[in-house]
């Protein structure tokens, strides 16, 4: 492929890696809006069983004593169960969350792949005139691959998958260097750069 048509793989690789990165930032809020919902359900029932509690304080007969004694074994049991349901809930939803994870490594290693494809023909056919845009490209790439799965390993942490301080997950290796960290072009950008600078002052573009 040409150098275009290999730029072109790596900035659709590239837009799929950020709708992966954005299906995971859907569900990490999915898990938040759940840990709400069954939170509210829960605080829900332990009003009701504050109310039961009062109202066999108040109780003036037997029979409504125990009215109120058996809604407030009722209730607690109730607490209990949805406790357990409210658990499943946001395990279920960590569970998508991981799976989501798994399919935005996967489209990282395709961009990674193409990045590197790209990189050995900028190296090849890179020139003073081409440089500033090929060198933009190759960095923006670089920078939102980078920041893309700084936040994938934050989610990681946040929910309680991953630890702080470990570095893989599922043997995908979240602290990889930049993509651009032993790109070829480079070296030859800097190499390039003295030249282009000094048409530049030249008026020659």
């Amino acid at each position: 492929m040409t150098k275009e048509q290999l730029k072109s793989d790596a900035l659709t690789k590239l837009e799929y890696l950020l709708n992966k990165y954005k299906a995971v930032k859907a569900v990490d809020t999915q898990i938040e809006n759940t840990k709400v919902e069954e939170t509210q359900k829960i605080e829900v029932l332990y009003t009701q069983l504050s109310e039961a509690q009062e109202a066999l304080k108040g109780a003036t007969t037997l029979e409504i004593a125990r009215q109120a004694k058996n809604s407030m074994d009722d209730i607690s049991e109730d607490i209990e169960l949805q406790k357990a349901v409210s658990a499943k809930a946001v395990e279920t939803k960590k569970d998508e969350l991981e799976t989501v994870v798994m399919e935005f490594f996967e489209a990282y290693k395709a961009l990674k792949t193409a990045y590197v494809e790209l990189d050995k023909e900028v190296a090849l056919t890179i020139n003073i005139r081409s440089l500033d845009e090929d060198e933009q490209v190759m960095k923006d790439i670089s920078i939102q691959a980078s920041n893309f799965l700084g936040s994938i390993k934050r989610y990681l942490i946040k929910h309680g998958i991953i630890e702080k301080g470990e570095h893989k997950y599922k043997g995908f290796h979240l602290d990889q260097a930049p993509l651009d960290s032993y790109a070829q072009y480079v070296n030859v950008v800097k190499k390039l750069k003295p030249t282009k600078d000094n048409f530049s002052s030249q008026g020659i573009k």
